[in-house]
């Protein structure tokens, strides 16, 4: 389970690692699957599958709204969104973007440059929001060491 994993992780003293894999995109958004890292194993156990995710397109140039952020390596915090008006992760240093979190959604439509996440996927997008929110939102707030996000 994802309790466990974490548990194993805390207790080694490793940083909390979670990777977001992505597939390529359509004409519309980016789906993807957003994992929990365990950095002492070197083989594809080190995954743990947290949830699908969606974003916006991938473009090489920026179209304010409508592009999901650059690959690379995020810090992870929660804090209090004015938008949503309750606590949701927020990454830290995305070049060119700013006040990129992670909230549920179920279309492009709702991402606006963030990472939506859910249980399972749709047609059109993502669907059960809010329990897998919770979870991740949860990993970050009891982590005792710094959580980074890979986007990949």
């Amino acid at each position: 389970s994802i309790v466990t994993l974490k548990e194993s992780i805390i207790q080694r003293g490793c940083d909390m690692k979670l990777l977001l894999e992505r597939e390529p995109s359509t004409a519309n958004f980016t789906r993807g699957r957003l994992y929990l890292l365990n950095p002492k194993i070197k083989t594809s156990d080190a995954k743990m599958f947290i949830c699908h995710t969606l974003e916006d397109v991938q473009r090489d140039v920026k179209i304010a709204g409508k592009t999901a952020i650059p690959w690379g390596m995020y810090k992870l915090i929660v804090n209090m969104s004015n938008r949503f008006k309750k606590r949701l992760p927020l990454l830290l240093d995305v070049p060119n973007f700013e006040g990129v979190r992670i909230h549920g959604g179920n279309t492009e439509q709702n991402t606006e440059g963030c990472i939506l996440v859910a249980a399972r996927k749709t047609a059109i997008g993502i669907a059960g929001c809010e329990p897998v929110l919770k979870s991740i939102i949860n990993l970050i707030e009891t982590s005792e060491t710094p959580v980074t996000l890979e986007i990949r």
